[in-house]
């Protein structure tokens, strides 16, 4: 975690982000002491909030030092509500950096192990020493909301563990419902932190989805991929008597997280489901916490066939 956020801050001086908003008095925030260094924070939307679901916006860090000064360090921490801060990276600026830089850093890459409910307050402060060890600091803050549409996904196929065909095995809600691919010059390991199902044909539950935590199915089909993730993600589920008819009528026409929230975790969830059949509708929450529904319009007849998906949280 520290080692990806000191790159994101220290090695890329202009990224593409991903984050939230801001309520308008926090969006940008610019701090200066007498002949110190000048930092600008500013969200990328403007609206003040972290929207749980969009999770797209930018943290855009600008900083200047004073004439007759040169940058030095600096340091990004995070403030969860009231607990204490955590640094998040500190260190010394690139040399190309001495005089000034911007950065555009995704929230969601910071926030990266905290889990967000609404009205979850973070604050983010940047702070930088310049050459005369003059530190200014800077702080903005985001406050976590959840709104009641929902994002769906088009159809995804993903294939069981033999299947050559279809090189999507895993999925995650995250970037767009992104799928991701095994082996070695796969885009799993990368992204392990992105992935919230395994799917796999087993030989007794047959068509299955676990978290990549799951340790009696996904990490024995999986044992040799999963192993060598930085992260694996300890998605739940539970079954569901919600039918296609009402998956489809929420996805389509409603647009409404009510038939979502129909749906208790707070007993009962498991980290695997199998023996899964066409038109099931399982029921996930993701280890940061958000809830959704799949729906399955296909499934396999055996280890080299693949199941097809739609999912909304």
């Amino acid at each position: 975690m520290k080692k990806t956020i000191k790159t994101l801050l220290f090695l890329f001086v202009a990224s593409s982000l991903v984050l939230v908003s801001c309520k308008k008095d926090d969006t940008t925030a610019t701090t200066t002491v007498p002949n110190g260094p000048v930092i600008t924070l500013k969200d990328s939307f403007a609206t003040g909030d972290y929207d749980l679901k969009a999770q797209n916006s930018i943290l855009n860090v600008n900083v200047t030092a004073q004439s007759g000064t040169i940058l030095v360090t600096n340091k990004i921490e995070r403030q969860v509500n009231s607990a204490a801060a955590t640094t998040l990276s500190s260190g010394n600026v690139m040399a190309s950096q001495i005089n000034g830089f911007s950065l555009s850093l995704p929230v969601s890459s910071l926030l990266t192990g905290v889990t967000l409910v609404p009205g979850t307050m973070v604050t983010f402060t940047y702070s930088v020493t310049d050459s005369k060890a003059q530190t200014t600091k800077t702080s903005i803050t985001y406050t976590a909301v959840q709104n009641n549409s929902i994002a769906t996904s088009n159809l995804i196929e993903l294939g069981a563990q033999t299947n050559t065909m279809v090189e999507y095995k895993f999925l995650g809600i995250a970037d767009n419902f992104t799928a991701y691919t095994a082996g070695a010059s796969g885009t799993a390991k990368a992204n392990s932190a992105k992935i919230d199902f395994v799917y796999y044909y087993g030989a007794t539950g047959l068509n299955s989805f676990a978290a990549p935590a799951n340790m009696d199915g996904a990490q024995v089909i999986w044992g040799n991929e999963i192993g060598g993730w930085a992260t694996k993600n300890a998605t739940q589920f539970k079954t569901t008597s919600i039918t296609k008819v009402q998956f489809l009528n929420y996805k389509d026409n409603l647009k409404t997280n009510v038939l979502i929230n129909t749906v208790d975790f707070s007993a009962g969830a498991v980290d695997k489901v199998t023996g899964i059949k066409q038109d099931d509708v399982i029921a996930f929450k993701t280890a940061s916490g958000t809830q959704g529904l799949i729906y399955f319009s296909a499934v396999a007849a055996d280890n080299a066939g693949s199941t097809k998906v739609y999912v909304m949280y």
